[in-house]
């Protein structure tokens, strides 16, 4: 009969039976086997079967299984299932979701239509799929032959690894293909890295296509290379393979595999050549940390597990579709911690799986170590050797039970040359080259030849991972390996000179060029490496002083602000006496103070770090040094908003230029065009921009974000879409801001970002496109708080606040932008507090607050008084002038007065589009004049102002301005002439 349960959510047919009926007598049937769609749930033995083949599902995920099917047709809610899982622990609804999630993929749920578990929302989840009780006593069905593989006198394949093998789909589909077609392959990779169980799952999908005859042998417990031979005769079932040829030449086709053979590959090579030459029928699958080198060998190196990069910001279920992730989460699951991993965690697991190099082993162990470590924690423990003890599962065979255990086994096949270069290759962190690797390992008995026939073995054992992709091979160690072959080098008293050696070659290589060259292929972790074994142990200041002044540029190209500050103070403060007035001690302080003017804002402490490394610069007479320390001051000038002394200060770079290098002349316009910009010199500014980009567009690093800390060409792209609207091309000017803001974002240099960010977006608010000033705040502010930066993380605050005071909630926009102001000048950011103040000026005019908006543009043009950025005096004037013609007595003398003020800087300035904005504000006062009952101030200037030329009128600048000429042929221009 069909459900009548008002709680039942089936909705099935009469003739269907519906997963609630009877629901509330299932405790009384005695039945702890229960049957839906393809699969066999086992309660009393925790056991889920598909079709005979068991599905791995983790303990909590398994609970909550249970639960759903308990009551299936009903809906059980949140805290029910919470409650019944986690009965111990309090965990958030992110951790339900993920082991629902979980549950869903073992059931795959969803696919071909079919579904098992449904969220019910606001409620809870309700298995909705029918089920079937079977009693105790009835026996599950027989298991396929897939996990019936193991034969008389052959090993079973089921000690090696789980049924489900988590993200190697392809690679299990790719050998199996490759048997069939190579009928000889070899699969290889580092220890841990999950050849085995890949190997053995394999076998257990072809057991059926070969008919059961696959035969498993485990090499690593021999040893004698002898008893290769005799052992797979044995395991084949004939007295020797010379035997086997005749016997089974003409039987059906059996696999074989051969696992674990990097102690024996002589001898497994010979036998297996021997098979697959004699033998037709036979097919081998071998697994060894380096390839046999055997005729007809195909070679399958087995890839780490796939991690996410590190910028991804990923939610659970984007996190679970990479392997190394899924699998770091089900073992630490598995391991019955009472740690729920919640979306806040996965940043923190996606770092550990990076740093383990997405070894399945290391991952499995780590993982295990959850409940005595936290994840906090485990972070915490990366670099402690202590963590090549962690065990894992008693069962395992011994090689795989600690990664120690795992990488000994491997170590003790090396020679001792290639142990000894294996030791000295550990200092590298990240990749390193051929030429780096000599540099390092060679010496003390070991000729540069030897290194590199020892580093080309060890690619061939899997214990250097080679990246062969680009112009120049590049080599790297697992963490695992890395941290293993140090306490090696540790124990062999090298680690001090093999350690110096590493600092003075990065030092070198750093020397070879700029960030942007040849040198930035140097991966960063050796540099910082080799700061923290010669500073931060104090082993070597001289060398850590020059490889931080020299890496220096590299941290500011990277965005790695707060690093570049780190190392530098750390270097000055350990500054030996020797290197006091050198070009490294002004390097540094021009970084610190760099550094610290991104981070921490535009404080005196900056002041003093350009004029210790101008000082040292000019003793050096280091004319390129002079030059970037002028770059760096006029920028700081700016910042603080001391706007004529930066163009004075730019304005003597010329100094340190020769004007017939083409490079100094786009050096000298890239500082220039800012400098002119900010005092109103808007022509002179664009004969800058122009400059830059005709010049240094094709320039390699004409100048480089090093030097100034930003990209001077796309910093003269700002300057050119600001002069495009200024100009009256509105439309084109936003074009441009958005190429802008798209080359910016492909840049990925966060300060230069920022200021590309920051010109479009007082571009954007120019032309009142208000939800992309707010887009380019939230773009700055994620940016900003990536590197700590401060001083734009008020800038995007006021770029919030203007957004808000014209296109959203005034009150707020007013809030924000008073406690930005208060930011701004905390961190003595002067540049835009102008901006900020005409911005709540305007605000408070939109709220009706006229008088306060009169104070704030009196504040306004008294600071542009003060700091000569003439560039806001036009903004500034109208303003005030907008002001007043809200006011209760509308005073025409002053606020004309202030339009024409307006019109003669707009004129003097060369910016039809100001010019342009302040005739529509005359007009509009005009207006008001005629029409408005309040109280007027009797006009007695505007007459006399068009006498002395600055009544509105068109500029010749304005010919060409598309906006002017249709205003000004709609006639509305002549009837204000008229009317004045």
């Amino acid at each position: 009969m069909k459900c009548t349960d008002p709680e039942c959510l089936c909705h099935q047919e009469p003739e269907q039976v519906c997963p609630g009926a009877g629901r509330k007598d299932t405790a009384n049937q005695n039945s702890a086997v229960i049957q839906f769609g393809p699969f066999v749930l086992d309660q009393a033995g925790r056991i889920l079967e598909r079709e005979g083949s068991a599905v791995r599902l983790a303990g909590r995920a398994m609970d909550l299984l249970i639960a759903l099917v308990e009551s299936a047709g009903s809906v059980v809610g949140k805290r029910e299932l919470i409650a019944r899982v986690w009965p111990d622990t309090i965990v958030e609804e992110g951790s339900l979701r993920f082991h629902i999630l979980a549950v869903r993929k073992a059931l795959s749920d969803g696919e071909n239509g079919t579904r098992f578990v449904v969220n019910v929302p606001g409620r809870g989840y309700t298995f909705v799929a029918p089920v079937s009780h079977a009693p105790v006593t009835t026996a599950r069905p027989e298991s396929a032959p897939a996990t019936r593989v193991a034969l008389q006198q052959r090993q079973s394949l089921s000690a090696y690894g789980p049924v489900t093998i988590i993200g190697r789909d392809r690679e299990l589909a790719s050998l199996a293909d490759r048997v069939f077609a190579t009928r000889f392959v070899s699969v290889i990779g580092p220890g841990g890295m999950g050849k085995t169980s890949v190997v053995a799952e394999v076998a257990r999908r072809l057991s059926v296509s070969f008919s059961d005859k696959v035969t498993f042998i485990d090499f690593s417990v021999l040893t004698d290379p002898s008893m290769v031979a005799p052992t797979v005769a044995a395991m084949l079932g004939v007295s020797s393979l010379a035997d086997g040829v005749q016997l089974l030449l003409d039987k059906e086709p059996f696999l074989l595999v051969l696992d674990c053979c990097e102690h024996l590959v002589e001898a497994v090579a010979l036998v297996a050549e021997q098979l697959v030459a004699q033998m037709s029928c036979a097919h081998l699958l071998v697994t060894s940390r380096e390839a046999l080198r055997a005729r007809g060998e195909f070679v399958y190196r087995l890839s780490p597990l796939a991690t996410p990069p590190a910028d991804a910001n990923l939610g659970l279920e984007e996190a679970l579709q990479w392997p190394a992730i899924r699998l770091f989460v089900e073992r630490a699951e598995a391991s019955g911690a009472p740690v729920a991993i919640s979306d806040e965690d996965l940043p923190e697991v996606a770092r550990l799986c990076r740093e383990l190099g997405g070894n399945a082993l290391a991952i499995e162990l780590v993982a295990g170590q959850i409940e005595t470590f936290g994840l906090t924690g485990l972070v915490e423990q990366l670099d402690q050797h202590s963590r090549l003890l962690w065990e894992g599962r008693r069962t395992a065979v011994i090689r795989h039970q600690t990664l120690n255990a795992t990488l000994s086994w491997s170590y003790d096949l090396l020679g001792e040359v290639e142990q000894a270069v294996l030791n000295r290759l550990a200092v590298f962190t990240g990749v390193f080259t051929l030429e780096a690797a000599c540099a390092v390992a060679a010496g003390e008995a070991i000729a540069v030849d030897a290194v590199i026939l020892a580093l080309r073995k060890l690619v061939s054992k899997s214990l250097v991972n080679i990246d062969a992709g680009g112009e120049v091979p590049y080599y790297s160690l697992l963490d695992t390996t890395r941290l293993y072959a140090s306490q090696k080098l540790r124990a062999a008293e090298e680690f001090a000179a093999i350690s110096k050696r590493h600092a003075r070659w990065v030092i070198g290589a750093l020397a070879d060029g700029r960030p942007g060259g040849s040198a930035s292929t140097v991966e960063l972790g050796n540099a910082r490496a080799a700061l923290r074994w010669a500073l931060m142990e104090g082993n070597d200041t001289d060398a850590g002083c020059a490889l931080a002044a020299r890496i220096a540029p590299y941290f500011l190209a990277g965005s790695l602000i707060g690093e570049c500050r780190k190392w530098a103070e750390l270097a000055l403060t350990h500054l030996p006496e020797r290197l006091v007035g050198s070009a490294e001690e002004c390097d540094l302080h021009a970084a610190l103070g760099q550094s610290k003017m991104f981070v921490e804002g535009n404080s005196p402490e900056v002041g003093q770090s350009f004029a210790r490394a101008a000082t040292i610069a000019a003793k050096l007479d280091d004319r390129r040094r002079q030059f970037q320390l002028v770059s760096v001051q006029t920028l700081l000038l700016q910042r603080t908003g001391a706007c004529r002394e930066a163009y004075e200060c730019a304005a003597g770079a010329h100094r340190f230029l020769s004007a017939d290098d083409p490079q100094d002349v786009v050096n000298a316009a890239s500082i220039m065009g800012p400098a002119l910009h900010m005092v109103g010199r808007l022509s002179d500014a664009k004969r800058c921009w122009t400059t830059v980009l005709a010049k240094g567009t094709g320039m390699a690093n004409a100048l480089g974000a090093t030097d100034q800390g930003y990209d001077p060409v796309l910093k003269a792209r700002c300057g050119q879409v600001a002069s495009l609207w200024l100009d009256g091309h509105e439309d084109l000017a936003a074009e441009v801001a958005d190429e802008l803001m798209a080359q910016a974002r492909a840049l990925n240099h966060h300060p230069t970002f920022c200021i590309v960010a920051i010109w479009t977006g007082l571009v954007f608010a120019w032309r009142g496109e208000w939800k992309a000033v707010k887009r380019n705040a939230a773009e700055i502010l994620i940016r900003a708080r990536a590197c700590n930066m401060t001083p734009y993380v008020q800038v995007a605050r006021m770029l919030e606040g203007l957004a808000l005071g014209n296109d959203g909630d005034v009150d707020a926009g007013i809030a924000l932008l008073k406690e930005t102001l208060r930011g701004l000048r905390s961190c003595h950011y002067e540049m835009l507090v102008g901006t900020c103040e005409i911005g709540l000026a305007n605000a408070f005019i939109a709220k009706g607050q006229f008088e306060a908006a009169l104070t704030i543009a009196d504040d306004a043009l008294e600071g542009i008084d003060r700091r000569g950025d003439e560039i806001h005096r036009v903004d500034a004037l109208t303003a005030k002038a907008n002001a007043l013609m809200g006011c209760s007595v509308l005073n025409v003398n002053a606020a004309s007065s202030l339009l024409s003020k307006a019109r003669e800087v707009a004129l003097a300035q060369g910016a039809p589009a100001w010019l342009l904005r302040t005739d529509r504000l005359l007009e509009r006062l005009l207006k008001l004049r005629r029409e408005s009952d309040r109280p007027i101030r009797r006009v007695t200037a505007i007459d006399a102002a068009t006498a002395s030329g600055s009544a509105p009128g068109p500029h010749e600048a304005m010919l060409q301005n598309e906006a002017w000429q249709r205003w000004q042929s709609s006639g509305a221009f002549s009837s204000a002439r008229k009317d004045a």
